[in-house]
């Protein structure tokens, strides 16, 4: 809902600026920004299905698996640090860009929480 709301934002100024007898020179730059309206939210939900091992489809790239590893990791961050699930919360409804997960505080928070459980089921495996 989201996406078609953005877009029909997008539909709206395109025809505030531009009159009727002179759509055709302008409607594919309309088409470009309506597919990339909607471009971030379309590859998170099919990115996401991959999670799933009974997904079809082409090979599993490693960015993709990157990005589902890193959302498992975000998901388990996001019950104890406000800020982050805001954030979360922002990307998720297309107020913010999904980079916005990669900033620095963010990253450094879903790296550090995964390293130190790395550490911990290494250290008991020792003992």
């Amino acid at each position: 809902m989201t996406v078609a709301a953005l877009e029909s934002l997008m539909v709206d100024r395109f025809f505030q600026r531009h009159a009727i007898g002179s759509l055709n020179p302008h409607t594919h730059q309309l088409q470009k920004r309506l597919a990339k309206a909607h471009q971030e939210a379309w590859s998170a939900a099919t990115s996401m299905d991959y999670r799933y091992r009974t997904t079809e489809g082409k090979p599993i790239s490693a960015a993709t698996r990157f990005v589902n590893w890193y959302w498992l990791q975000l998901m388990e961050l996001l019950v104890d640090h406000a800020p982050v699930y805001r954030t979360f919360l922002e990307v998720l409804h297309l107020l913010k860009p999904s980079i916005a997960l990669f900033q620095p505080l963010i990253l450094g928070q879903v790296l550090s929480r995964s390293f130190g459980k790395f550490w911990h089921r290494a250290a008991q495996h020792e003992t």
